[in-house]
């Protein structure tokens, strides 16, 4: 009843539920713990199903004590397709991000390392998951995001546009989008160059409010427009 209801609300508004994002810790060492994660999965990728979402975002999970790189990749890509059984099912298409971790998990995400997002992007290609690129989250984990966007252009399906800086004590914290290290604009025109006809999701962490957003809103435009 509650899902019939926001789905109703969200229909209202008259813009398509785009993206829904979750948190699966596939690669979990504990096996028991990794089939609740797959469980998980199916349950949120129903939920994304009924309220009309186009994808569903996965990450790979995280580094956990003791574990090592080719491990983590191993689980994360057999979680990844095994979700995907589920996601044809239900006609929502999967998104794997280059993560960083997230307030909830105790340890970083297995994408913190760079060879393990390339190894995961090899191993999915073909299987009809995209691959959404965070062009913050590259750069604080050591890549490129116009060079990732260029190597991997053709897994690419979606976009988290987001930005961050540095405070005086050199620590990483969020920036209005535009104004910060990610280079947005380089990878907008980049895509926009090759045709890219996909979403830019908008990630504003400035805590600016609507303010915020507005400016978010009005630089990826300006972007697009500059190169069309």
């Amino acid at each position: 009843k509650y899902l019939e209801e926001l789905r109703r609300e969200i229909e209202k508004c008259g813009k398509p539920l785009n993206m829904v994002t979750t948190y699966p810790d596939y690669s979990n060492p504990d096996p028991v713990q990794r089939k609740r994660e797959r469980l998980y999965s199916q349950a949120d990728i129903a939920v994304a199903s009924e309220l009309g979402a186009s994808y569903v975002r996965v990450l790979a999970g995280q580094k956990h004590p003791g574990t090592k790189r080719k491990e983590n990749v191993k689980r994360a890509v057999e979680g990844l397709l095994q979700a995907n059984e589920t996601a044809k099912q239900y006609g929502v298409q999967l998104v794997y991000e280059n993560h960083p971790g997230c307030m909830a998990w105790e340890y970083p995400d297995v994408s913190t390392d760079p060879e393990a997002v390339e190894e995961i992007l090899a191993a999915l290609k073909g299987s009809g998951i995209g691959f959404n690129l965070d062009t913050a989250n590259a750069v604080t984990c050591g890549l490129d995001p116009v060079e990732l966007l260029k190597k991997y252009y053709c897994q690419v399906t979606t976009f988290h546009i987001t930005d961050f800086t540095y405070d005086k004590n050199g620590n990483c914290c969020a920036a209005t989008i535009g104004t910060g290290k990610a280079p947005n604009r380089e990878v907008i025109a980049y895509a926009e160059a090759q045709g890219f006809s996909g979403w830019y999701c908008i990630e504003e962490c400035s805590g600016r409010g609507l303010s915020g957003m507005v400016d978010a809103v009005d630089f990826v435009r300006e972007v697009e427009t500059a190169v069309k």
